[in-house]
């Protein structure tokens, strides 16, 4: 009890004092008190970021893949901002990127019109394509028409390649294809004018008169291109342009 009249006699003494001064009278202790508490930093929610980054990579896998699946990898958690707007955008994915197993996008933090800090999320990419797959192995050199290949969906994320169409034009196959590997690019090459070992038509000039005759090619060669062909008439090799499909001709 006395400590408690102590306490109101100094209160009442403070209110005198302010009050011969001229001043205001304090406001009640607990009011004062709230005044002085400091405000929490605001942060940005972890959800919040992945939600931009998902809708980013998701509009960046949509005109690639009939279907995909996303999954939040463990590691992006809210992040502290300064008072003010704060405004989330995801930074562009690259046009030439492949799809992968797990993709990054960076989310830049911007508070009232000013940069704060990049944040990356990461999501573990799930993308089906209808693609042309091998059932059969085919070896490197063989005509694409000869690979046996089925349509059917593959997951993209898992082949780090884009899944390529059978071109019209001939084509063989630059490496080894493999029953269940998917028909990419990579795999591909156009068939070559002249093939090691087929029968060409050598053709050469004399003066006005032009002359032909068989020969064996001993490399591969593409129109323009200098190849060695060995004469059905002759025991050594000549240099000849490939001019067309099984066709090469010496220069005089």
């Amino acid at each position: 009890m006395r400590l408690r009249h102590l306490l109101l006699a100094l209160a009442g003494l403070a209110g005198a004092a302010a009050f011969a001064a001229g001043g205001p009278l304090p406001a009640r202790a607990e009011a004062v008190v709230a005044t002085s508490v400091a405000t929490a930093t605001p942060r940005v929610d972890a959800a919040a970021l992945h939600a931009v980054g998902r809708s980013a990579l998701a509009e960046w896998l949509a005109p690639r893949c009939l279907r995909f699946e996303l999954a939040e990898v463990a590691g992006a958690s809210s992040v502290e901002a300064p008072p003010g707007a704060v405004v989330l955008a995801a930074r562009p994915l690259a046009e030439g990127d492949s799809i992968a197993p797990r993709m990054q996008v960076w989310v830049d933090v911007s508070v009232a019109g000013r940069f704060v800090r990049s944040v990356p999320v990461a999501f573990d990419v799930h993308a089906w394509q209808a693609a042309w797959v091998a059932t059969h192995d085919a070896r490197a050199g063989a005509p694409l028409a000869e690979a046996v290949l089925e349509h059917r969906e593959v997951d993209l994320a898992l082949q780090r390649a884009a899944p390529l169409a059978p071109p019209a034009e001939a084509a063989r196959l630059r490496r080894p294809l493999l029953a269940g590997q998917m028909l990419a690019a990579a795999h591909v090459e156009p068939m070559p004018a002249v093939l090691r070992g087929a029968q060409v038509t050598l053709r050469a000039a004399v003066g006005a008169i032009g002359i032909e005759a068989r020969a064996e090619a001993l490399q591969d060669g593409r129109a323009g291109q200098l190849v060695w062909v060995r004469p059905a008439a002759s025991t050594g090799p000549v240099h000849a342009r490939v001019i067309a499909e099984g066709i090469v001709e010496v220069s005089p």
